[in-house]
């Protein structure tokens, strides 16, 4: 008596081969899509809180500060020090409430940083803080550079070694009577109005401002 195995015939077999690759490369497809799409989720979102973030605080340090400089190495530099790149620095006085009758100074660097992250060169925005309060009435500020109190990350601007991807930030000035802001109005002592232009990982097509009115009054 002849047996018969079960089994599966050559073109039965290369069907089912066939069938497997194509469902193995729309599953592949699928699973890429979705993963750039979680990248440029979390992009846009990361974007859009360093925007806030931004906005938040240079709108505040503009409205308190007495001069502004966008030329030169930052006088309120990060502890250990770093290879950065002032974008603009901002520096006002105020009453200091717990040292009266006492004056605090503050200097508010923002600068440029290159780091490696995953063996990237990537380019941040970082936003560095130093205070001074006068121990007495009568007492000399302290030479610059100051060793930064506070240095917290803005902004990932994008890479740094592919020039077609990078922009620098861009900041403009203007007193209150011209109309047109430039970089060089910043020098103006009767400056009014300060704003940056940040272009953030993803291109120009995510570019923003952030823009303060100075206080003076």
């Amino acid at each position: 008596m002849r047996r018969y195995q079960s089994g599966f015939t050559l073109v039965e077999t290369i069907i089912g081969v066939s069938v497997l690759v194509v469902f193995m490369g729309a599953a592949t497809l699928a699973l890429m899509t979705t993963l750039k799409l979680n990248v440029m989720t979390n992009a846009s979102l990361s974007n859009s809180s360093s925007t806030e973030l931004t906005v938040a605080y240079f709108n505040d340090d503009v409205q308190d500060a007495s001069t502004i400089r966008v030329t030169g190495t930052p006088n309120c530099q990060a502890s250990p020090a770093q290879s950065d790149t002032l974008v603009v620095e901002l520096v006002g006085s105020s009453f200091d409430a717990a040292a009266q009758p006492l004056s605090r100074m503050f200097v508010i660097s923002y600068v440029t940083r290159t780091v490696t992250v995953n063996g990237a060169a990537l380019v941040q925005m970082h936003r560095l803080t130093c205070n001074w309060v006068a121990p007495t009435p009568t007492s000399t500020q302290p030479a610059f550079p100051w060793a930064a109190e506070g240095d917290t990350e803005l902004s990932t601007l994008d890479s740094s070694t592919d020039a077609s991807l990078y922009v620098a930030p861009v900041v403009t000035c203007r007193p209150r009577a011209v109309v047109t802001p430039t970089s060089s109005l910043c020098a103006d002592p009767a400056w009014a109005l300060a704003s940056i232009e940040i272009t953030p990982v993803g291109g120009p097509a995510d570019k923003y401002s952030v823009s303060g009115s100075r206080r003076t009054s």
